[in-house]
């Protein structure tokens, strides 16, 4: 089973459980809230993922420079933190999470961002979420476990078990 988000490929070769969450008839964007793109039910952990690929050969050059403008803006890292907490709002409320941690994964698809800057993002936006707490307190109880912005290559490191592709690269072959 594939996974597809625009030229993105998310091979499931288990058929772990994975669903489209960013669908319309989930009907969160009337309550003005915003959806990631795939949830991972997996053994001992929950992943929400989202996808943004402003290397999409398809993509507009306005689009990307626009895109690259709002990570330096700190407005993409907005965007991402409401995805995360309205996901698991919506998912917490239906019951959905089974007492499992949940992991927040963007996989960033911008070749121009090196690990360097890959980390300095992801605290940014461990910081904005908030994954460990307001400022000077922890959380208790945790509702995101752990955030991550992943490049492909590092995703395909760390879940070898689902390959990401291009669409654009398989169709050359």
């Amino acid at each position: 089973m594939t996974m597809e988000e625009a030229d993105i490929l998310i091979g499931n070769p288990n058929n772990v459980p994975i669903k489209k969450f960013d669908v319309p008839d989930l009907g969160i964007s009337q309550c003005d809230m915003k959806a990631v793109d795939f949830i991972f039910e997996l053994n001992n952990e929950i992943i929400f993922l989202e996808i943004k690929d402003p290397d999409n050969p398809d993509a507009e050059a306005s689009r990307k420079a626009k895109f690259v403008d709002e990570i330096k803006n700190g407005e993409l890292r907005k965007k991402l933190a409401k995805k995360c907490r309205d996901s698991f709002i919506y998912e917490y409320s239906m019951n959905n999470l089974k007492n499992k941690p949940v992991r927040y994964i963007v996989l960033l698809c911008l070749n121009s961002l090196g690990t360097p800057e890959l980390m300095t993002q992801t605290d940014l936006l461990r910081k904005h979420i908030p994954v460990d707490g307001p400022l000077n307190k922890q959380w208790e109880k945790k509702f995101i476990d752990n955030c991550q912005i992943l490049n492909i290559q590092a995703w395909n490191s760390e879940f070898s078990e689902f390959p990401i592709s291009r669409k654009s690269e398989q169709a050359k072959k």
